[in-house]
Formats: structure tokens, C-alpha cells, sequence
């Protein structure tokens, strides 16, 4: 994986640092704490992964803390990602629970498709299924 470090924080005590990290096969990993401090930071280096008209994988199994900023971020990435004529899909990992249930909460899996495992996922050869923008018409 090719990989983006970085931190909102000036502080180191406030938790583990952003880390994102990109795969060949279009897996972005997100690690650390996504807060209103670096929400905008690390939707950037999200976005500099992406491939434009290939799908993403969103691993957010290694956050540790997902708030509304974070959720902002994703439904952001997922709206560029749509537009650019691919989806994305939100990987939670099967033992981060906290993870799983903010994003349960949010609402925001009538939209974006969340998995706890991308083991086994596979997008037909005829294409994805039809995707829309999260607070769109389309």
C-alpha cells in the first residue's frame, strides 16, 4: 500500500494519528481518528487515491473514533466517487463495533453500501448496481 500520513492534531495525546494508506485494487485503509480538526485533511488524501471511473473500497476498520466530520468525509467521498461514474463501498471490519453501529445509526447504508468484510465482495462484470448521490435527486 502506498501511504499519506498525516494529523490534525498538535497534540499527540489526543489520540492515534490519521493515517491513509491506498491499495492497487482500490482499497483506501483509514486508521487513527477522523475529528473536526482533520475531517477536510483527510478527505483530501482520500480523494488523491481515487482512480477517477474506478470503484473504492473505504476501509474504516481502524478508526477509532467516527463522528459526524468523519461521516461527512465519507458521504463527500462517496458523492465524487458517484459522480465520477464509479461506487464506493464502506468496509467496517467484523470486530469494530463502534464503527459498525455510528454508521447503522447514521442512516447513511441506504446509500452507500457497508460491509463487514470485503473477502468474497465482487461487483458483476456487467457493473455495479445503480449508486446515487447521498442528498441528491440522481
Amino acid at each position: 500500500m502506498t501511504g499519506i500520513t498525516g494529523t490534525g492534531s498538535a497534540d499527540p495525546d489526543d489520540g492515534p494519528a490519521l493515517q491513509v494508506e491506498g491499495g492497487p485494487d482500490g482499497t483506501i485503509l483509514v486508521t487513527g481518528q477522523i475529528d473536526i480538526s482533520n475531517s477536510m485533511s483527510a478527505l483530501q488524501q482520500m480523494l488523491g487515491l481515487v482512480r477517477p471511473g474506478h470503484d473504492v473500497a473505504l476501509d474504516v476498520s481502524g478508526l477509532s473514533l467516527l463522528g459526524s466530520h468523519a461521516l461527512t468525509a465519507i458521504v463527500d467521498l462517496h458523492n465524487i466517487v458517484v459522480d465520477g461514474g464509479a461506487s464506493l463501498v464502506v468496509v467496517t471490519g467484523t470486530t469494530n463495533r463502534i464503527v459498525r453501529r455510528v454508521l447503522e445509526l447514521s442512516g447513511i447504508g441506504a446509500t452507500i453500501r457497508i460491509v463487514a468484510e470485503l473477502d468474497g465482495l465482487a461487483i458483476p462484470a456487467d457493473g455495479p448496481p445503480p449508486v446515487r448521490r447521498c442528498g441528491g435527486d440522481s
